[in-house]
């Protein structure tokens, strides 16, 4: 993860609940651009989560990291790191 020295980080406390989703993702993944220059974006990020609710956190990262890559014809521009984490 990276740290910009003029950037104010503040600790806080979520409380995860069963059946909650949580998803950890570098900027490469939303900012993969197809050949016209569009990013795969949040928005597609929050659809498959909202589409796969019965998905396992393993099913859920490869469908994500599979989309993305189709996205932008297997040609990241920059890492693209996922983690999926579901309550049981």
């Amino acid at each position: 993860m990276g740290q910009f020295p003029d950037w104010r980080y503040e600790q806080s406390d979520v409380q995860i609940r069963s059946g909650d989703t949580l998803l950890l993702f570098t900027d490469g993944l939303v900012e993969a651009c197809n050949a016209d220059e569009e990013s795969f974006g949040e928005h597609n990020v929050v659809r498959f989560v909202r589409e796969n609710p019965s998905s396992s956190a393993q099913d859920l990262m490869g469908l994500l990291m599979r989309a993305a890559s189709q996205h932008c014809g297997e040609n990241f521009q920059d890492d693209a790191s996922l983690i999926v984490l579901k309550a049981i």
